[in-house]
């Protein structure tokens, strides 16, 4: 909708798509807590990606903060210096991606507080594994997450970050969690989105051709 309001036409949707097979349930190990000195019923949220302004983790990290124990996040990635807050654990990221699925499976609920992401490929990769998102209003995320895979909240406000927390808490996590590896991998699996791609490319190449063959052709009639 934007592009057509800026004039250009013929605009198409092409999501990014991630490996199944790494990002998977199979992934989860049941010692995670006890390997950051968590108590087993700790309420425990990730976070992965870059640590820039825009990824809007103060909000995340005050949330937590407020909304106090059994909840705990887990911060994957570097960049910018976050506050600091004994319910926040950092880990450098995992470029391993599969050491980055064990860890994302291993939590119980995904949290992207950003609201400019283009697409949000992280929260994809965390539904692969099997765990409900908590996102924004804004942005990418809120094409990727529905009622049935999570919930979302308006952005840059701490209060209704802690709500929408608490509300992933009440609900069903366990059908979310089924839900949203379903929808990863029937919607998002690279296997159906490198062919779309592929023919995407195709048809443009096709049209270059097309069109490089008229104008020689009006230049031939000249």
């Amino acid at each position: 909708r934007e592009l057509e309001a800026m004039g250009i036409e013929g605009a198409v949707h092409q999501p990014l798509g991630i490996d199944v097979d790494t990002f998977s349930p199979k992934r989860r190990i049941s010692s995670l807590r006890e390997h950051f000195h968590l108590p087993p019923d700790t309420r425990l949220l990730v976070y992965a990606g870059r640590f820039t302004a825009e990824k809007k983790l103060p909000v995340l990290i005050e949330a937590v903060r407020r909304l106090g124990p059994p909840y705990h996040l887990l911060l994957i990635g570097g960049g910018d210096k976050l506050p600091q807050d004994g319910q926040v654990t950092c880990v450098p990221f995992k470029r391993n991606q599969q050491d980055l699925a064990r860890l994302l499976g291993s939590c119980d609920v995904l949290v992207h507080p950003g609201d400019r992401e283009t697409f949000g490929l992280i929260v994809l990769e965390a539904m692969a594994c099997g765990i409900p998102v908590v996102g924004t209003t804004r942005g990418g995320v809120s094409e990727l997450v529905d009622p049935d895979t999570g919930v979302l909240v308006e952005p840059n406000d701490v209060g209704r970050m802690c709500e929408g927390i608490e509300a992933i808490y009440a609900c069903d996590r366990a059908e979310m969690g089924r839900n949203a590896l379903r929808k990863a991998r029937e919607h998002y699996d690279w296997n159906h989105i490198l062919p779309q791609l592929l023919t995407r490319y195709a048809g443009l190449l096709a049209s270059r051709a097309r069109a490089e063959l008229e104008a020689e052709r009006i230049m031939v009639a000249d």
